[in-house]
């Protein structure tokens, strides 16, 4: 768990740096999350409610974010990454590069 938390706490300390220090739009970073988090469901086959069964999260929710409408918390993206079984640098995967 602890690995989870830390390797989370590092990737949003990646968005601050890059929201903050280099300029990028942050409703650019929502949007881009939202695709990939679309992109990797159905790479996994799933269904936007059979993710949301499995991450015990409201169907209408992940909806929001896949649509780049909705601002996850932390702790929803390590939940997502978990139901999808990636890391959750994975559902940051452009930015991630960029550092």
């Amino acid at each position: 768990m602890y690995f989870v938390c830390a390797n989370a706490y590092k990737i949003f300390r990646g968005f601050v740096h890059l929201s903050v220090m280099e300029g990028i739009d942050s409703q650019k970073i929502i949007q881009q999350f939202g695709r990939n988090l679309e992109k990797i469901r159905k790479e996994k086959g799933l269904t936007l409610r059979e993710l949301a069964h499995i991450a015990d999260i409201d169907h209408s929710s992940i909806h929001r974010i896949e649509s780049g409408v909705a601002n996850p918390m932390l702790t929803m993206i390590i939940t997502l990454a978990k139901a999808l079984e990636v890391d959750p640098a994975e559902l940051l995967a452009p930015f991630k590069a960029n550092k």
